[in-house]
């Protein structure tokens, strides 16, 4: 599948046997990797959104110095997972998970979650930095109701859009594609897409 076709393709990557390898993963529930590939290199990083509220952010809201420590450790840590990836600037960033679906509902402004207009949608590094702002300045209770945001969210969602701005930041991302689709189905597609290969493959020997 080639790179300039995915944001208007509704397949998962992994649907193809020729997945580039380099395409990042991030899951704001504290994993940071690559999708599996025969050339890819795996990084799992605990920097979720909890550990994030529970390590650095203690004011309701956040401090000015929180955030900043915030983002100094998450962008340390995206550094060190990237260290050895090669022009993973070049690649198509992909979102999954609760912050990043949710993020996408809130610029649309859902009233419910509607999968078919978070799946594909395209999140700009420049709206990312606008919702954290607003969400930073925000009490948690002013959080709740907002449109498009899940209820019980809102204790996590400003930490959720500090790493997903500096991750973007750091790997000089102007946007972000979002998945609907989460791990289990991930592995499944690849489950899928590994059997067939070597099917392909053991048919071309006879």
């Amino acid at each position: 599948m080639d790179r300039s076709t995915m944001a208007n393709d509704p397949r998962p990557a992994s649907s193809d046997p020729r997945i580039w390898p380099h395409l990042l993963r991030l899951v704001t529930n504290g994993n940071v990797g690559q999708a599996p590939s025969q050339n890819s290199v795996v990084r799992l990083i605990d920097r979720g959104v909890v550990r994030l509220c529970e390590r650095l952010l203690h004011h309701d809201p956040p401090t000015d110095e929180e955030v900043h420590q915030a983002r100094e450790w998450v962008a340390r840590e995206t550094k060190a997972a990237v260290a050895d990836m090669d022009n993973y600037q070049a690649t198509t960033f992909v979102g999954t998970a609760g912050t990043v679906t949710s993020l996408a509902a809130m610029v649309q402004k859902l009233p419910a979650y509607e999968p078919a207009r978070i799946h594909n949608y395209r999140l700009q590094l420049e709206t990312i930095q606008e919702l954290e702002q607003m969400l930073l300045s925000r009490k948690k209770a002013d959080r709740a109701g907002l449109p498009g945001l899940e209820k019980g969210r809102e204790e996590v969602i400003a930490a959720g859009a500090i790493i997903i701005r500096t991750v973007m930041e750091m790997l000089g991302q102007s946007s972000m594609l979002v998945s609907d689709l989460g791990l289990r189905e991930g592995v499944l597609i690849e489950m899928t897409t590994r059997t067939r290969w070597v099917r392909r493959v053991g048919s071309n020997k006879q």
